[in-house]
């Protein structure tokens, strides 16, 4: 009886979408459209964004969550935020994008002079004296707050405890090849600590919370300028141009020179909407975490639209993966300019 009902009633929607003249493309309309406003409730309700703090008094963990966060208007299905940048800006939006990702050979271009935009919102961030902890690069969000990935920033289940040195469009030279010391400083450089780290990351590796925010000591991005921020609530459409800056150890060209900046162009491939990620074909190697995936929009400038948090070599695998700027994110993020 149960399969007599539901074929019945097929066959009841069907005559009614004839007597009434509603078209099959009327009906995939209201069907888009049900799945869109479905999608919108989906993204706002099930998933909350949460990050960690640190209590300074009492150096322990303070949990957040997106609760504290303005909700935005999700009638908009997106939102973005200007550039600035106080110097001249480089026009090579129209750079031709690479479809070889990170297949070899490695398609990445030295960047040089570092000191023009989006190229001078771009920071090395080294750890230790020097870098002798390692290093990941990171882009400025605002005057004084740093955008990087999560996993730069822990140690073991907390935050990481050696010194923090923010270093923006720091551009080596030929003399300090296959060292970490030395380069060119523009505009200087700044202590920093960590602001925040994705709640996920720290209790249970997930990447979704592969993101951080450093704090500098000296609001140097006042001087320099940052790059733009946007979300959007549809995912970005394969074949959506995209860029990448950042640093590597690794050789890219038959050169290690851990001082140099990158850029590389490429192509979104795809979309993981379980762990918020972007799919590229960006080639990016070790250190260069962090830094920013980002477009050239009229309105805003170059715009960052996530954040990269890894990547795979694997033969016929190859890929780069940011953490996707969602409506969340995107909120706590200018709430630091």
């Amino acid at each position: 009886m149960k399969l007599l009902k539901v074929n019945n009633l097929i066959i009841c929607c069907s005559v009614l979408a004839f007597v009434f003249g509603i078209t099959q493309n009327e009906t995939e309309m209201v069907k888009a459209n049900d799945q869109r406003n479905y999608y919108s409730e989906k993204i706002l309700n099930e998933y909350k964004l949460r990050w960690v703090t640190i209590d300074e008094k009492t150096g322990e963990f303070v949990h957040h969550d997106e609760s504290e966060l303005p909700r935005p208007n999700i009638s908009t299905y997106e939102g973005m935020t200007p550039s600035f940048n106080n110097f001249s800006i480089d026009k090579r939006d129209k750079i031709s994008s690479s479809v070889k990702g990170i297949v070899p050979p490695d398609d990445r271009s030295r960047i040089d002079p570092t000191d023009i935009g989006p190229y001078n919102s771009t920071v090395k961030i080294e750890f230790g004296n020097n870098g002798d902890n390692g290093f990941c690069t990171g882009f400025l969000i605002g005057p004084r707050h740093v955008a990087t990935a999560g996993h730069c920033l822990i140690s073991g289940n907390g935050f990481r405890q050696d010194s923090i040195v923010v270093k923006p469009a720091l551009n080596g030279t030929q003399n300090d090849l296959n060292q970490n010391i030395n380069g060119y400083l523009p505009y200087g450089s700044s202590s920093a600590s960590i602001v925040a780290v994705g709640e996920e990351l720290l209790e249970n590796g997930s990447n979704i919370g592969d993101w951080g925010i450093l704090a500098m000591e000296y609001p140097l991005g006042n001087s320099i300028g940052w790059l733009g921020l946007r979300w959007q609530l549809f995912p970005y459409s394969s074949g959506t141009n995209v860029l990448l800056n950042g640093y590597t150890n690794e050789s890219v060209n038959s050169i290690i020179n851990y001082n140099f900046m990158y850029l590389s162009a490429g192509e979104v491939t795809g979309n993981d909407s379980f762990s918020k990620g972007l799919v590229t074909n960006l080639d990016s190697s070790g250190n260069q975490s962090g830094g920013p995936i980002y477009r050239y929009y009229n309105d805003t400038g170059y715009t960052a639209i996530a954040i990269l948090r890894g990547g795979s070599n694997e033969i016929g695998n190859e890929y780069s993966d940011g953490r996707i700027i969602d409506y969340a994110l995107y909120n706590l993020l200018i709430s630091y300019r």
